[in-house]
């Protein structure tokens, strides 16, 4: 799959290498490593050049981004995908829960990628696979693909400057004394086991926001805000503050309402890092948690 950008140098842009250029247009170093590969990875005026090149004004700056499909390594295969956004650079899918997204070597076919890549094959195109926003296996809701290295660059650093908004529901136990705040709890791993806590002295910075929209014998429909994007974050806070999630069989074996933990990914805000549009994504409430709200009465 390759992917063409074109850039005309401008005037105070003058005397500026390739290579700072790029960095300037947030390329890494790995992608800009990439580029040199080919011999149109990078070109000025239609010459390849090198990286160490010199800008002069009013040079057309092109750079080809090309990888080799991961289809060698990730199989096609026939499973639902439900795409709710879709352009050259990324798309958006609504998770289903109970699918992995990588394979493994106990499951290297029934997983996101897996239905990705047969989606991207089925339209002719290159199956090139990177998950930005990763859920776990058990947590349903909205992910965001990018189709080439440039793209999930420039996604991974606005998770990181926390520039895409996202929103989650989740099913917690119990009634909450406040209806709405902030958990700022440092999480640390336990060896190396799955397990995450929450560690004052040694654990990394993590922060959620709640909101309780609706309650009901004993149990609370919550929003949740990640400001920080730690692995099992929501589950370990939720934990912390004395309200689990249900069917969380890691953070609350005891609780069997569900037979997954009650956490879905609603919501998605961020603004397009290549075009610049204005994006929002909803999901709604997959039906397992809709029936514990009902049969619990969660209004």
């Amino acid at each position: 799959m390759s992917r063409y950008f074109t850039y005309i140098i401008k005037p105070e842009e003058s005397g500026i290498t390739i290579k700072d250029y790029l960095r300037k247009k947030s390329f890494s170093h790995a992608l800009i490593s990439n580029l040199k590969k080919y011999d149109d990875g990078i070109t000025v005026n239609g010459i390849r050049k090198y990286t160490d090149h010199h800008l002069v004004s009013d040079d057309i700056l092109i750079v080809c981004i090309r990888e080799k499909p991961t289809v060698s390594r990730i199989m096609a295969t026939e499973l639902m995908l439900n795409v709710l956004y879709e352009d050259e650079d990324l798309m958006v899918v609504d998770k289903q829960a109970g699918i992995p997204i990588h394979p493994s070597r106990l499951n290297n076919t029934e997983t996101l990628a897996n239905a990705v890549a047969n989606y991207l094959s089925f339209k002719g195109m290159d199956p090139v696979f990177h998950c930005i926003n990763r859920l776990d296996k058990d947590t349903s809701g909205l992910t965001i693909i990018a189709k080439n290295m440039y793209a999930a660059s420039l996604l991974s650093e606005m998770i990181r400057i926390r520039t895409i908004k996202r929103e989650y529901l989740a099913i917690c136990e119990g009634a909450f004394a406040e209806r709405h705040g902030t958990i700022c709890a440092p999480i640390t791993r336990n060896g190396t086991s799955m397990i995450r806590y929450v560690d004052h002295g040694n654990g990394e910075y993590a922060e959620t926001d709640y909101q309780v929209i609706g309650e009901g014998n004993e149990l609370s429909l919550v929003r949740l805000t990640l400001k920080t994007g730690k692995t099992h974050q929501i589950r370990v806070h939720m934990k912390y503050i004395g309200h689990p999630l249900i069917g969380d069989t890691l953070y609350n074996p005891g609780n069997t309402i569900m037979k997954r933990q009650a956490l879905h990914a609603h919501k998605l805000m961020f603004t397009h890092p290549l075009n610049g549009l204005n994006i929002t994504l909803s999901s709604n409430i997959p039906a397992d948690m809709e029936a514990v709200i009902t049969s619990y009465r969660i209004i």
